[in-house]
């Protein structure tokens, strides 16, 4: 009956001239239909089977349980609110999906969903997060810590964004990132549509960072003390100021704009303007 109805719809969808926009209401509505998801929603929610942020992490408890892996990846939704988490590590396989009413987040905002948790940890797995802000609890600003990993961002606020052990391979879209920071990881970045910080760390290990159509603020600093390449395409650079006791390669592609770049210690970069 669930099968008939949806092909129905579709078929009806198909042949409108004009297709409108579904509602929040309506996304749930064939989410449900469509399969049996796990759904999280705030405390007092009795629509859903886990709510609240302990019911969050219940939640990614049953994606494991239901055999989530990087093969076999299985969504955990998240209605609109708040969720305060504590510290938790997403296992492999496992994603999260911020249910919102519109698929676009304004970087520099605070996205739908918000999860509160100091630390949150990625360790030798694959995931995504779509539609959610990671705040803190007691720091300045959420750390999120991936070693090993591959780490998909779309649409989020992400706080202090380490790549540490092992390779480990980031991507953000039109998301915000408080301070992106390698620390002793092999880390490739790639940036694409976001709001960057005022920073970026590359401690201790090869570091690969690509801005595409992002805005990199004024008086952006860089601190290389191992090797480090920056690669802006079609991006809007302030001036950048950099410190460098390693090997430092900044880019600047066709289609950037770009201020003063200034050393203000150390080895001199090599930069390239194409």
């Amino acid at each position: 009956m669930k099968l008939n109805l949806i092909i129905s719809s579709l078929c009806l969808a198909l042949s409108m001239e004009a297709l409108t926009p579904i509602s929040k209401a309506q996304a749930y509505e064939i989410i449900d239909l469509a399969s049996d998801p796990i759904i999280v929603g705030l405390d007092g929610d009795s629509t859903v089977s886990y709510t609240g942020g302990t019911g969050l992490l219940s939640a990614i408890d049953v994606a494991v349980s239901e055999g989530a892996s990087k093969s076999n990846p299985i969504p955990v939704y998240i209605k609109p609110g708040d969720y305060t988490t504590g510290n938790f590590a997403i296992p492999d396989g496992v994603n999260l999906v911020g249910l919102t009413d519109s698929n676009f987040y304004t970087p520099g905002t605070d996205a739908p969903v918000c999860i509160y948790a100091d630390y949150t940890t990625f360790s030798s797995v694959t995931s995504v997060l779509q539609n959610i802000s990671f705040l803190p609890v007691s720091l300045t600003n959420a750390a999120q810590n991936v070693s090993s990993s591959t780490v998909e961002c779309s649409n989020c606020y992400l706080g202090n964004l380490n790549a540490s052990v092992g390779t480990c391979i980031i991507s953000c879209a039109n998301s915000c990132i408080q301070l992106p920071a390698s620390t002793s990881g092999t880390a490739t970045f790639t940036f694409t549509n976001c709001v960057v910080p005022t920073r970026f760390d590359a401690s201790s290990a090869p570091v690969t960072a690509t801005f595409i159509n992002s805005t990199i603020p004024d008086e952006f600093e860089i601190f290389c003390e191992s090797s480090l390449v920056m690669d802006f395409y079609e991006s809007t650079c302030g001036n950048i100021i950099y410190s460098n006791s390693g090997s430092l390669m900044i880019i600047f592609e066709a289609g950037s704009t770009y201020g003063t770049v200034t050393n203000s210690g150390g080895t001199d970069a090599t930069i390239t303007y194409k």
